[in-house]
């Protein structure tokens, strides 16, 4: 199989790469190793951004989400800080939708989607792939070009010796606002500060359609109970009972001395 760009990741980076580079009549494979996952994520986008990209309107149509016109800022020793964003809005959406909405813009301008994992490379004046697809099939795809979006684990980069980008650690959860009494202000996205419940990052509460997203961050895996306990203590008091919530942990990048790109490997 042959192809002007291979696009590794099918999150909304590589599929809105993938995306624009076929609206320009570009030869575009985009392999994604699981189409079925949903990214740890309180999924807020500016609708500046999808205006940018062309697809706010068709969004508006095709998918739910909240719309939020308020940033509230928590810090550590001072009282909160409320932004209203005049004339502009924060989406916020569940990522699986999200995600799929985006990789089906992709297809339907020409890009093939592939679902299977990367699994070699040989770089030369045509990069050649290796895919290994959900149903055990090796798909061989050359290219002449590589965008690796495929995360902070990156496998392209693990293949071919690229330098992987630092990184925090994040923790999350979603709770239905059917299960919680406390009146909450779906206008507004929180973001706290305080070292007893984030370290170099922040904790946050982001209001989806009916569920309410709340994590926190840190620069090691081993303090994220902590924080997040603390950040529950601190936020919701004794409203929420930890032991009943299921914690999702992932690693998001810092993009600090990173490049972006050597020869025809795009990151």
């Amino acid at each position: 199989m042959n192809f002007e760009v291979l696009v590794v990741g099918g999150g909304p980076a590589g599929s809105t790469a993938a995306n624009c580079l076929a609206k320009e009549g570009i030869a575009t494979c985009l392999v994604e190793r699981n189409l079925e996952f949903k990214k740890p994520c309180g999924g807020g986008v500016p609708s500046a951004g999808l205006k940018d990209l062309d697809i706010l309107d068709e969004i508006r149509q095709k998918l739910t989400f909240n719309v939020v016109r308020r940033v509230k800022i928590i810090p550590p020793f001072s009282e909160p800080i409320e932004v209203k964003l005049n004339n502009g809005e924060i989406l916020i959406f569940d990522r699986y939708e999200f995600d799929t909405f985006l990789r089906k813009l992709a297809f339907n301008n020409g890009v093939q989607i592939i679902e299977g994992e990367l699994i070699n490379l040989e770089e030369g004046k045509k990069i050649k792939a290796t895919i290994k697809t959900k149903s055990g099939d090796l798909l061989k795809i050359n290219s002449k070009y590589i965008v690796a979006a495929d995360g902070i684990n990156s496998k392209v980069c693990s293949l071919v010796n690229i330098k992987k980008p630092e990184f925090f650690w994040t923790v999350s959860f979603q709770i239905s606002l059917d299960n919680y009494n406390n009146d909450y202000n779906k206008d507004t996205c929180e973001f706290w500060f305080g070292s007893s419940h984030a370290s170099f990052f922040y904790s946050w509460v982001f209001p989806g359609k009916n569920y309410l997203s709340i994590g926190t961050g840190a620069k090691k895996v081993n303090m994220l109970k902590l924080f997040i306990e603390n950040f529950i203590e601190k936020r919701f008091f004794s409203l929420l009972d930890i032991s009943k919530i299921k914690l999702r942990a992932f690693k998001i990048p810092r993009w600090t001395k990173r490049n972006f790109y050597r020869k025809n490997i795009i990151l």
